[in-house]
């Protein structure tokens, strides 16, 4: 009905001709046989009056192009007529709408034909790369754990339970450590190892608090300088649950066996607040 302007520009008269190259037959009118398929790529009077009839399917050109490059990658197979697709459609009765929506995926990846390249990273970029999720980690976690589901045998859980508080430079001002006499090199160094360890923590179901104040913290975990143990924990005895302060390593090496380690008898040992042990 109409010259073709997409994938490729061809006229009325070379869209024929290829129709009819390919075993097709050609009529001039919408009615000429029951089954006479309507292909137009413009809006002109012809296509917009069938197209206000509504009776008629319109199809794209580029369903003539699929069908033509299908039966190349098809050689030697019984030659088959595409099924439809919704990116086929000028435009589609009701009954047809219902009909083509089955031939694609949810990505309107093709089920009946072979995509191009092209074609398949136009899909690609139209797939949500985001989801809404609705489920609280925190919630699953605990209704696995009332249906007895052993979470801390996984490597993705086993710091679960834990809140832990990281000795970074960025924090020390903040919860009153001072900075220990670091340059901002060193702190940058030792900071590093932390922020790793900490994205290992999430990872594998703990917490990261920002403040040493806070309560319910678990576990304070120094970097490569050991001589800010002593003044983390003058920070921490004011407590009547002691957090364990235990090194970086204690971290890296627990996510390297698959179990949380003895904080107390691999790193730094009980941690003792005048005369206080930890119970």
């Amino acid at each position: 009905m109409t010259e073709s302007l997409k994938p490729k520009k061809k006229t009325k008269a070379q869209l024929e001709q290829m129709v009819k190259a390919n075993g097709g037959r050609i009529f001039q009118t919408h009615a000429a046989t029951p089954n006479t398929m309507c292909v137009a790529d413009k809006r002109v009077v012809k296509v917009a009056s069938l197209q206000k009839s509504g009776m008629k399917d319109i199809i794209h050109p580029s369903w003539l192009f699929d069908c033509i490059r299908q039966n190349g990658i098809d050689a030697g197979k019984a030659k088959l007529i595409l099924p439809f697709e919704p990116g086929h459609m000028f435009f589609a009765t009701e009954e047809t709408k219902h009909e083509i929506v089955r031939n694609v995926d949810r990505y309107a990846d093709s089920y009946a034909r072979d995509v191009g390249v092209q074609e398949l990273l136009r899909i690609i970029d139209h797939i949500p790369t985001k989801r809404d999720c609705k489920v609280d980690a925190h919630v699953f976690r605990e209704q696995l754990h009332q249906d007895s589901q052993e979470l801390g045998e996984l490597p993705g859980w086993i710091f679960s339970g834990s809140t832990i508080y990281m000795d970074l430079s960025s924090l020390t001002e903040r919860s009153g450590l001072g900075s220990g006499g670091r340059s901002q090199e060193k702190a940058e160094s030792f900071d590093l190892r932390l922020r790793l360890a900490a994205n290992i923590v999430r990872f594998a179901g703990g917490m990261i608090e920002e403040n040493l104040q806070a309560r319910g913290i678990t576990h304070v975990v120094i970097g490569d300088d050991s001589s800010r143990v002593k003044r983390v924990r003058e920070q921490l005895e004011w407590r009547q649950v002691l957090p364990r302060v235990v090194t970086v390593e204690w971290v890296e090496l627990s996510w390297a066996e698959k179990t949380l380690l003895d904080e107390e008898r691999e790193f730094l040992g009980p941690s003792t607040f005048r005369g206080r042990n930890r119970s």
